[in-house]
């Protein structure tokens, strides 16, 4: 009954834990959130191999869902965060303003496609 509520709670808390490792400038490089960035893929296949698992196979436990749910966020966050971090850092002193204006609507146009998107494909997933 909950399990919306659930996983919408294990996201958001995991998701700032994930932004909070970004504080920590020193742990990361272009190239280590580069690789995490290009690992959030796996994530696609994980959580439509979960929506169309059936009873007893291996992605129809909870266990995989929210295991599957905090790498995802932990993901988000911190890949999020550290490339607001680094794009500035790479940008000239005159430029580090729009680079920042660019990456906030980059992250708010994705935020808006995603929601734009999600009921469509929540149906082909289903079929």
């Amino acid at each position: 009954v909950y399990k919306r509520q659930i996983m919408i709670t294990i996201y958001n808390i995991f998701d700032t834990v994930g932004k909070n490792f970004s504080e920590k400038r020193d742990w990361y490089s272009p190239t280590r959130v580069f690789v995490v960035i290009l690992s959030r893929f796996v994530f696609y296949w994980l959580f439509i191999s979960v929506a169309r698992a059936t009873a007893g196979e291996v992605f129809d436990s909870d266990y995989i869902l929210i295991g599957t749910m905090i790498l995802f966020a932990m993901t988000n966050g911190f890949g999020t965060s550290a490339l607001m971090v680094l794009a500035p850092e790479r940008a000239t002193q005159e430029l580090r303003e729009k680079v920042g204006f660019v990456m906030v609507f980059g992250l708010l146009l994705g935020i808006c496609s995603g929601s734009f998107l999600a009921l469509p494909l929540a149906k082909v997933i289903h079929q």
